[in-house]
């Protein structure tokens, strides 16, 4: 089963390639360049190839979806870096993030895709289809790597899926998504933008809340001091009758 084995080995080499980027911090964005090339030359071989595969059935179909629907996302998180500053502590922070979707994605390969694909093709049509991989993902890979040295890996808007997530979200979304207990800069801190965003939303209700009952207690004293004078009247004005 080669093409199995070949995709395991292009997940490894991206693996490989995070691993370089914590150790040579100061080659971090030639790195993450050689990374970007090695990503979207696998994933259009695999769009092209591999997922097609997966329309024999309405689950398989399901997984070919979610998949591409992460390829987009991923692309656009690699574009995130891309535009950010290697001296904006915002960089690496980033970078893990898109680790983590990169992680999460090709486990999600290595165990849900390639059970569909032993279960559907037999060891023939997957020698086959290794074949047809190869080839499309060395006709990509010069593209690949003229789009990671341009900075620019997005696909044309014709060609992204429908309804993408704008650009601006993806952002939003990898700020969320950075581990509990680390800020910008990868140090520990009260958490990310988003949990401190919910942490100062939910002090401004306290706030408010706090505030409401304040001025109902300023209030509640207000009558209480208006009562008493208008007691202390009505006993003068007896006393004085």
């Amino acid at each position: 089963m080669r093409i199995l084995e070949e995709i395991k080995r292009d997940h490894d080499k991206v693996r490989e390639l995070f691993l370089q980027i914590d150790n040579k911090e100061d080659m971090g964005p030639e790195i993450f360049r050689t990374l970007c090339a090695v990503v979207l030359a696998h994933h259009e071989a695999e769009e092209r190839t591999v997922f097609p595969q997966l329309d024999r059935d309405e689950d398989a179909k399901e997984l070919r979806l979610e998949l591409i629907a992460e390829h987009d996302m991923l692309r656009r998180g690699l574009q995130v870096v891309l535009d950010t500053d290697h001296k904006d502590d915002n960089w690496k922070a980033r970078v893990m993030v898109c680790k983590e979707m990169l992680n999460h994605h090709v486990e999600e390969e290595e165990k849900e895709l390639f059970e569909k694909l032993r279960s559907k093709l037999s060891e023939n049509q997957l020698n086959r289809l290794y074949d047809s991989f190869k080839q499309v993902e060395d006709e990509e890979r010069q593209h690949a790597e003229r789009q990671a040295k341009e900075g620019m890996v997005l696909k044309p808007q014709d060609h992204l899926p429908k309804n993408p997530m704008p650009l601006g979200d993806v952002v939003v979304e990898m700020e969320a998504a950075r581990p509990a207990g680390r800020s910008a800069a990868g140090s520990k801190s009260g958490g990310s933008k988003a949990s401190a965003a919910k942490s100062g939303t939910g002090k401004s209700a306290g706030a408010k809340s706090a505030a409401s009952k304040g001025a109902g207690a300023r209030s509640s004293g207000a009558k209480g001091a208006g009562g008493a004078a208008k007691a202390s009247s009505s006993r003068g004005s007896k006393k004085q009758g």
